[in-house]
């Protein structure tokens, strides 16, 4: 048996083994799909081809861009005992160019669907422009991750981000222009991410991690996939430790820092919640295949927990320093001086999102404008109860998350 088809043997028993161990998961995902997909066509059906085809390249961007500079984990990935043992040998390289043509193969299919959905099945040049524009996006911003992964310059991932950008642009302004520039690109990138040299240590670290994950996932190895996380977190740089060092030290910035410092160190997965429900509500308000009241109610929902859960955030660090201020430990500031210095990095954040409400939605500039200043007024009258009555901090909690959504509602649902 050649070691071709060993990997392959081995990659093959490895799937064989998620699928074994989480069947309950992929089912339940297709039963899902297959219960919501009619209701999500006819919806889908009812929007313009033009806007649709928009909406689709826009999320096509965003995803394509987050794969491009979070930069993590390489695109084009291989089994850690591949990489030990055939770097640099023709094996490697026959093991590269399947990985790349799977790619291809996969951006292929995807297009073909993206775009089949979006001109209803209508078989059409319009359906195959856009189809190839589709598959050849894909297939270079993965050529450009690569790329940039293995980029060690400053200046080079500039210019590597840069033509993502212009490619982008182009996505959006014309598919026929779009067809023969990304074709060109697309063999340039190919033949430069060929030629490519791969920063070996961060690849062989990067895809250890990725296939060790993988394998304790797949025998459903709990202690092992802890571990490998735990490796992981260890080596993470420090986020943030240079604008802590810059900062001189001052009485008047101390909590300040100290408040985003706390959200620094916010789980990460809060962090995304956060954003993805505030993303959320953005795109509630867009959406047109849904009844005018209801695509406003459900953003205002949406928007409502954001700002609650954001609150709330903020409004714990200003408990936990007064519980410590409570139990004796000497802390040089009074109860309004900590509720006003924990109120400072809300207020920017409060005003950010309102601001991003104006450019990104069609509510009214006055209701985002109103719905700013009350739960940035209704954020330190909550710190305020919450420091004089420190025994209520569930009650505290309970009702200003209710006033919250009710400012939410008022403000973006029936006035907006």
């Amino acid at each position: 048996m050649t070691l071709m088809s060993l990997i392959i043997k081995n990659r093959i028993r490895l799937t064989f083994d998620l699928l074994k161990n989480y069947w309950y998961f992929f089912a339940a995902t297709v039963l899902g799909f297959l219960f919501i997909a009619e209701s999500v066509v006819e919806r889908i059906n009812m929007v313009p081809v033009d806007d649709l085809m928009l909406y689709t390249s826009i999320l096509i961007i965003l995803l394509s861009f987050r794969k491009i500079i979070s930069g993590r984990y390489p695109v084009i990935r291989m089994s850690p005992a591949s990489i030990h043992f055939f770097r640099g040998s023709q094996l490697f390289t026959k093991l590269f160019h399947i990985k790349v043509f799977l790619s291809l193969a996969g951006c292929i299919a995807t297009g073909a669907v993206i775009a089949t959905i979006t001109y209803r099945a209508a078989i059409s040049k319009e359906l195959f422009i856009y189809s190839s524009v589709t598959a050849l996006y894909l297939f270079l911003s993965s050529l450009i991750a690569w790329i940039y992964y293995n980029s060690q310059s400053v200046s080079q991932k500039i210019y590597v981000v840069a033509i993502f950008l212009f490619i982008s642009g182009l996505l959006i302004y014309n598919m026929v222009i779009s067809l023969y520039i990304l074709t060109v690109l697309t063999v340039f990138a190919a033949i430069r991410a060929y030629r490519t040299k791969i920063l070996w240590n961060k690849y062989y670290r990067d895809c250890s991690f990725i296939y060790e994950n993988m394998a304790a996932a797949a025998k459903k190895d709990m202690v092992r996939m802890m571990e490998t996380v735990n490796k992981l977190n260890l080596s993470k740089k420090p986020v943030f430790h240079s604008i802590f060092s810059r900062i001189p030290p001052s009485k008047k910035t101390a909590l300040i820092m100290k408040s985003f410092l706390g959200v620094v160190r916010t789980n990460i997965q809060t962090v995304k919640f956060l954003f993805i429900i505030f993303a959320a509500g953005i795109i509630f308000n867009n959406f047109v295949f849904m009844t005018l009241g209801l695509n406003r109610f459900l953003s205002a929902i949406a928007l409502g927990s954001f700002y609650a859960n954001l609150a709330e955030l903020f409004r714990k660090q200003i408990v936990s320093i007064i519980d410590k201020k409570k139990r004796g430990f000497y802390i040089p500031y009074t109860d309004i001086e900590i509720l006003l210095s924990y109120s400072v990095l809300p207020t920017i954040i409060f005003l950010i999102a309102s601001s991003m409400l104006i450019f990104f939605t069609d509510i009214d500039f006055y209701s985002v404008l109103l719905s700013g200043v009350l739960y940035c007024t209704f954020y330190i009258i909550t710190g305020f109860v919450s420091v004089r009555i420190y025994a209520k901090q569930m009650l505290v909690w309970r009702a200003s998350n209710i006033i919250y959504f009710v400012i939410s509602i008022l403000c973006f649902a029936l006035i907006a």
